[in-house]
């Protein structure tokens, strides 16, 4: 959209990711500069792995975790784990195994 991102084109080499972090881009870049994080990725995301946000204590991405999660859950199981004062953990397991992505 109308955020500035990273070049996707250099990604399209990534090997399949099992740990994301999202710490970037910083805030004063954009609005919801983060966002494109995960749907540009989730693509390359492994079956099971973990999405770790940053600064989750900002309006702005406490509500990227939300959005993240519903399009996740489309193809996924997803647990929200909030383990960090300011950090937020996603895991992300197989449709329909709930447990496993605790």
């Amino acid at each position: 959209g109308d955020v500035p991102w990273y070049a996707v084109g250099a990604m399209a080499d990534l090997p399949l990711i099992d740990l994301l972090v999202v710490d970037g881009p910083p805030a004063a870049t954009g609005a919801y500069a983060r966002r494109p994080a995960v749907p540009v990725l989730e693509p390359r995301l492994q079956e099971r792995a973990t999405v770790v946000l940053d600064d989750t204590d900002r309006e702005e991405e406490a509500a990227l975790v939300v959005e993240w999660s519903a399009l996740l859950e489309h193809r996924r199981s997803v647990s929200v784990e909030a383990t960090l004062e300011r950090t937020t953990l996603l895991r992300l397991a197989p449709p329909g195994d709930r447990e496993a992505a605790r």
